[in-house]
């Protein structure tokens, strides 16, 4: 059973499965413990919410870390196309840039 997070930026829910956990897990062990802990702030409280420059049903959403300045958690968030209020987690991450104007990911207003 996915977990569901509120998430304001989208009006809605965000589910988080067990697979994407896993993925996570594996793709980012470093930072798997940071973001498990920080995942419903980056989605109901984010710094800043991106938008995929060619696709309007991904999104990125960021938040400081207190006890680690200069770092972010990430996640990217997808919309179902077919059903437009399902939204789940594809990955997520620690880092320490945020993408800049211009790229793959643009600001939101």
């Amino acid at each position: 059973m996915p977990e569901r997070f509120g998430c304001p930026a989208l009006d809605g829910v965000v589910e988080v499965s067990e697979e994407r956990l896993t993925h996570v897990r594996l793709t980012h062990p470093e930072s798997f413990e940071v973001v498990r802990a920080n995942l419903a702030r980056v989605l109901s409280q984010p710094d800043v919410v991106y938008h995929a420059e060619h696709n309007d049903r991904e999104r990125m959403f960021a938040c400081s870390i207190p006890p680690m300045p200069g770092h972010f958690v990430v996640a990217i968030v997808v919309t179902d196309e077919t059903a437009p209020t399902r939204h789940w987690v594809v990955t997520a991450w620690v880092g320490r840039r945020l993408p800049g104007e211009g790229g793959r990911w643009v600001l939101e207003s």
